[in-house]
């Protein structure tokens, strides 16, 4: 009787063990494979452009009227992705959020506050009504400033000289506050 017992007990641990080491491989291969797949890009990129040929194309094929003198500040929405479908911001945040943001950009500096996206799916879901989305013009802002799909989306900070900043990915407004100070100065 003990002896049963006892071998069951360990039959148990055995098991659980090998259950154990099996999800262990599994998640540690997993983890390996994706650093190994894994493309690095820099979250934010600095530059210049020739700022009239971007205010033309954005003018003429998207339909927006943009001020050359004023910085430009593109939203950008790359279409929905497991980072910007995830969250718990309703609506009204999100009203908030970017009435807050543009009212920071416009206390730094009088700018364009351009929203653009590739790909609607889940945008006006969660942001219609807010603001004016425009579809990228001939995925202009897609090709000249994003090489991978930013997740959760990105923006734009142009000077009215062409030089510019953008970033690659969530977020938050704090942020882009500064950069457009930086760029500004």
């Amino acid at each position: 009787m003990f002896n049963e017992n006892y071998r069951k007990r360990m039959i148990k641990k055995l098991l659980l063990l090998i259950l154990f080491s099996q999800i262990i491989i599994s998640c540690s291969t997993k983890k390996f494979s994706d650093e190994a797949t894994k493309k690095i890009y820099p979250v934010e990129r600095f530059g210049q452009l020739n700022r009239s040929v971007l205010d033309s194309v954005l003018k003429n094929s998207g339909n927006i009227s943009i001020d050359s003198n004023k910085p430009l500040v593109i939203i950008y929405y790359p279409g929905k992705d497991k980072c910007n479908s995830s969250g718990s911001s309703t609506r009204r945040s999100t009203k908030v959020w970017y009435n807050k943001m543009e009212k920071g950009i416009n206390k730094i500096e009088p700018s364009n506050i351009v929203y653009v996206y590739k790909d609607s799916t889940d945008l006006f879901e969660r942001h219609d009504g807010f603001k004016d989305w425009k579809r990228d013009p001939n995925k202009v802002i897609e090709k000249t400033f994003f090489k991978t799909h930013p997740p959760c989306g990105g923006y734009i900070l142009i000077s009215d000289s062409g030089r510019y900043i953008s970033h690659l990915a969530e977020f938050d407004k704090k942020f882009l506050w500064q950069r457009l100070e930086q760029l500004i100065n």
